[in-house]
């Protein structure tokens, strides 16, 4: 019987034989693939790892996850004030609508990270956003880019003032890829997205209207009214009276000489005058420009419902029609009620 070479068959049907060790090149093939294979399985198990940590908070993260979770709810409470606070202009109420939306999705966002320590999905303020700006024909990278811009900047849109956007932007701070992804020049997205940069540019305007005291004034509307800087202010020692509250005073005193005001120590009022007797002051230039006569009517209704001796109504920088619509109200009241106001201007 014939023997064929080693690692080959016989020709008469012989089982096959086991390669020799001394063919170098067949050895050196096998160890090649062991080596291939021991090291396959690590690499999975890193990819995995990598996947979980990105998704796990760190201690620091974390914690501002909880920070956030609280200046949200600081962000809502700022916004049913505005909401609720029916003398304020429509344009403050609209930014403390904002801010409840905001503040919601601050506390949503902020509980689930700061209990479970999992980054898990974007904000729902800033999911809106961005589904919003797909469905107006921006590309997803581009929506996603406007979604955590709008998020940072709608964290500071408060009526209680914008602090409470800080929170916010550390967590969209700490992952730093997403913050410069936000952070494209404007110069390279789509010419449709000037619209949305307008839209924020609004908002923001609707932000400084909110803020100030009672959400009506601000310091640029403040300049804008009757100024008495430089000058002898009716009650010079006043603490927290505005330029309009100021003027409202003077313009009382000249038209009843006969009392002298002083800052009310209740900030339930703005006046009080030698006798102990109270003053409530309404009609702030502000209200004129952003008027709301639904609102400014039910305004008078809730001025009287305070414990205040008088409620003053100072129309001097309202248009002839709003002051006309102020009187024919005001003539409508009771005698009782119409006994408790001032009329200044009308």
């Amino acid at each position: 019987m014939e023997v064929g070479p080693v690692g080959g068959t016989s020709d008469v049907g012989g089982a096959p034989q086991a390669p020799s060790s001394s063919d170098p090149s067949m050895f050196d093939a096998a160890l090649a693939s062991a080596n291939a294979a021991s090291m396959a399985q690590p690499a999975q198990v890193t990819t995995t790892n990598n996947t979980t940590n990105n998704n796990t908070l760190s201690s620091w993260e974390r914690a501002g996850a909880c920070l956030r979770m609280v200046g949200g709810g600081v962000q809502i409470g700022a916004g049913l004030f505005a909401v609720a606070n029916v003398e304020i202009p429509v344009a403050a109420q609209v930014a403390g609508g904002i801010a409840i939306a905001h503040g919601y999705s601050d506390v949503e966002i902020g509980s689930r990270q700061c209990f479970t320590g999992q980054r898990g999905q974007d904000s729902l303020f800033q999911q809106t956003v961005s589904a919003t700006a797909q469905l107006a024909g921006a590309d997803r990278q581009t929506a996603d880019r406007i979604g955590v811009g709008a998020d940072i900047v709608g964290g500071f849109i408060n009526p209680a003032g914008p602090a409470a956007g800080t929170p916010g932007l550390l967590a969209e701070a700490s992952n730093g890829q997403r913050l410069v992804v936000a952070a494209t020049n404007a110069s390279s997205l789509p010419a449709h997205l000037a619209d949305a940069s307008n839209a924020i540019h609004a908002t923001t305007t609707l932000m400084s209207v909110a803020n100030g005291e009672g959400g009506e004034k601000t310091e640029k509307t403040e300049a804008a009214e009757e100024s008495t800087s430089g000058e002898q202010k009716p009650i010079p020692d006043a603490q927290r009276l505005s330029d309009a509250e100021q003027a409202t005073a003077g313009r009382l005193m000249a038209q009843r000489p006969d009392i002298k005001l002083s800052e009310s120590p209740h900030v339930g009022a703005e006046y009080v005058d030698q006798f102990g007797r109270s003053y409530d002051q309404m009609g702030k230039p502000a209200a004129s420009t952003y008027w709301n006569e639904r609102q400014f009517l039910r305004s008078i209704d809730e001025h009287l419902l305070k414990s205040n001796d008088y409620t003053v109504i100072d129309l001097t920088d309202f248009t002839p029609a709003q002051r006309q619509v102020v009187s024919n109200y005001v003539d409508g009241l009771s005698q009782v009620s119409r006994d408790r106001i001032i009329r200044i201007g009308f």
